[in-house]
């Protein structure tokens, strides 16, 4: 297989994916926004196999459970997972067609928040995996494992108010890399996953369970409440999780990410399922999160200064009180110079003297 340029803007696919520009590349390939001609130009994304790998078995046996893959995901239908639209081959290329979600990543999201001195609140977070554990349940159940959770991978379309997965590893490289083998030899462990979120049977041993994407999923809620990359708060040597220097959390929702960060994978929970069973226990849907006590940061904090604390909060309702009650003195004594000055002539208007019994004699006028 000879490598295969870029495809240009303006390319028409399947005589109907119209190439607009190349959102990204990585080692396996490429992704492409295009519209959709047959459906009045929806934009959709079209990634195309191109391994950077160019060795034969390597080539054929990756391009295999790419189309193996791609046919599992087809029979995926989630409202929180991009729909998948099909997978072809053009001109020698190996494409596959996926809805084209318009949104920010939580990377972004966390990144814009950072900017004014903020991360994600306990009970967002919270919220935010209550989203997304029935969507791992839901592809669990078809034997299918993410493997790559991070802020990167997770999206908020704009209009929404729930989260979506997405880029899926289409191709597992360990496994390929078992395939081609010619030797019986033992293969050296592949990475497979993202360091840092990944758990470390699937970076170093490249394997992966179903409760590797919770690990992962703990992780990137940290990093989320957090604003660190995960490596700031984990000791290598040690192999442990020291988030709790960084920010304190409920105790019950500390245990739960604890059980889901276990080394051994034995030691989490095993299932989406019992995860959010977990957590809905603790805080059902019904549950105020007004209860809960404001997360709390153990560093300095630019967001020391921001207007959403408490306190500030407290002094400025004082403040706008103060202020009103000086208004509301102003006005009073503004009425009360008004009625001197009208009693004080009172006797020379002719409607208010008559009411008054005082009005003066024609004859004191002269």
């Amino acid at each position: 297989m000879d490598y295969l340029s870029e495809i240009l803007p303006g390319t028409l696919i399947e005589r109907r994916y119209r190439v607009k520009k190349i959102l990204g590349q990585g080692g396996m390939g490429r992704a492409y926004l295009v519209a959709d001609e047959q459906r009045f130009n929806k934009l959709c994304v079209l990634k195309e196999f191109a391994p950077q790998d160019l060795e034969a078995n390597f080539v054929n046996k990756s391009r295999e459970l790419f189309e193996r893959e791609a046919r599992v995901l087809n029979k995926i239908n989630h409202p929180q997972i991009p729909e998948f639209l099909g997978c072809f081959t053009e001109s020698g290329r190996l494409l596959l067609v996926q809805e084209y979600i318009d949104g920010y990543t939580y990377a972004q999201l966390l990144q814009q928040r950072q900017q004014e001195g903020k991360t994600f609140l306990e009970t967002e977070v919270i919220q935010w995996l209550k989203d997304l554990l029935p969507v791992l349940s839901y592809i669990h159940a078809h034997n299918i494992i993410h493997r790559d959770i991070s802020p990167d991978n997770v999206m908020l379309p704009f209009g929404s108010n729930k989260p979506m997965l997405i880029d899926f590893g289409l191709v597992n490289r360990q496994a390929i890399t078992q395939l081609t083998s010619s030797s019986n030899l033992p293969q050296a462990p592949t990475a497979v996953g993202k360091i840092g979120y990944s758990p470390s049977e699937q970076i170093n041993e490249g394997k992966y369970y179903f409760n590797s994407d919770l690990y992962a999923l703990a992780v990137t809620a940290l990093v989320l409440l957090i604003g660190k990359h995960p490596q700031t708060f984990f000791d290598n040597f040690k192999l442990k999780w020291y988030w709790r220097d960084f920010v304190t959390v409920g105790e019950d929702f500390g245990n739960i990410l604890d059980k889901m960060l276990a080394r051994i994978p034995q030691d989490r929970y095993q299932t989406a399922q019992e995860v959010l069973i977990a957590l809905s226990t603790i805080y059902p849907d019904n549950y105020s999160f007004a209860s809960l006590t404001p997360t709390t940061f153990l560093e300095p904090c630019p967001s020391s200064q921001d207007e959403d604390y408490p306190f500030e909060t407290t002094v400025d309702s004082i403040k706008n009180k103060t202020k009103s009650t000086k208004i509301f003195a102003l006005i009073c004594l503004l009425v009360f110079v008004i009625s001197l000055m009208l009693l004080w002539q009172s006797p020379y208007i002719n409607g208010l003297c008559n009411m008054l019994n005082n009005c003066v004699e024609k004859r004191d006028l002269e």
